[in-house]
Order: C-alpha cells, then structure tokens, then sequence
C-alpha cells in the first residue's frame, strides 16, 4: 500500500520536470519567431513614428503608396507592418 503514493509523488516530479521543458522549447520558439519578426523590419527600416494615439510604421512615400502598419506600440505597429509586408 505505501508504494502507491510514492510512485503518485515521482509520476508529479516527472511531469512536473517535462511541463519546464516544454515551456522553455515554447519560450525559446517565440524568441526565434520575434527575431525574425524584427530582423524584416531591421533590414527593410521603413519609418517608425507617433501618428496621434497610435505608431505608424511606413515603408514608402505615404500611406496611399506605401506599406503602412499600425499599433498602440511600436512593436504592435512593426507586427502589423509585417503582416502588410508579407501580403505582396
């Protein structure tokens, strides 16, 4: 009978430990994904700007012609510029 809850306590360590490493492949994922989100707008380097309320990230000569992105951050604005980019 006290086997059992030894082998309950060692089964919870042992997804405990496994629940750590997919959050930290998870955690390191969206690093990688954020870099390369970032490296578009880094080798591109359209305008970043304060436009009233929101940013404006703006590859091009206006809004008309351009690819323009919008967020309540610059990074909310570079994520949205992206999406635009990668619709050509």
């Amino acid at each position: 009978m006290w086997a059992t809850p030894i082998i309950f306590r060692l089964c919870y360590k042992l997804l405990k430990i496994m629940d750590y490493k997919t959050l930290t492949q998870q955690s390191d994922h969206n690093a990688a994904i954020e870099r390369e989100e970032y490296n578009l707008f880094a080798t591109i380097k359209p305008k970043l700007y304060k436009d009233g309320n929101q940013w404006c990230c703006l590859y091009g000569e206006d809004l008309q012609v351009g690819i323009a992105g919008f967020g309540d951050t610059p990074w909310f604005a570079i994520m949205d510029w992206n999406k635009g980019w990668r619709k050509l």
